[in-house]
């Protein structure tokens, strides 16, 4: 189990080692990973402790959160439980609960 491990994330280092870095493409690693994000541009509803938090996703920032454009201005999520999203399959839209 740990030699499949280890190659198992022996390939992975591989192909982030091939990501286009900053000073080779000029794009940041969250810039390469923009694409990858399968929230930006939906609107979605994230719980977390004590509430619920609604908006269109913007993308990922600098630090890993979620960039969220919401009815209360910009948010930032770096925890909670997506609910709901607009428009993909297998998720209910968001409110809707």
């Amino acid at each position: 189990v740990l030699r499949t491990l280890l190659r198992t994330l022996e390939h992975r280092l591989d192909w982030f080692a091939q990501l286009p870095h900053s000073t080779e493409a000029g794009l940041s690693l969250v810039e390469s990973w923009q694409p990858y994000c399968l929230l930006t541009g939906r609107s979605v509803e994230i719980a977390q402790a004590n509430e619920r938090v609604w908006g269109i996703c913007e993308g990922i920032d600098e630090s890993g959160a979620l960039c969220l454009a919401s009815p209360l201005g910009p948010r930032r999520v770096v925890s909670g439980e997506v609910r709901g999203i607009a428009g993909l399959p297998g998720f209910p839209p968001p409110g809707s609960d």
